[in-house]
């Protein structure tokens, strides 16, 4: 049985609809919120890719990659 492989989408403008550049090796999972992004990887600290896309404030992007780095 293989290890399931994520990718973590953070978009809070649904700007990145599709997961074709990671299927089929990848798990794709999406989520619009800071905290729900900072849960998903508390509980998956070996998520292999995170993208983010947060438009509504620069400041908000920094602060989660400061958690992410944590």
């Amino acid at each position: 049985m293989s290890e399931q492989r994520f990718v973590l989408i953070l978009d809070d403008a649904a700007r990145f609809p599709t997961a074709a550049p990671f299927a089929p090796d990848y798990t794709v999972v999406r989520m619009a919120s800071e905290a729900d992004a900072l849960a998903f990887l508390d509980e998956h600290p070996d998520t292999a890719i995170v993208i983010i896309n947060l438009e509504a404030s620069i400041e908000r992007s920094i602060a989660l990659l400061q958690a992410i780095r944590s």
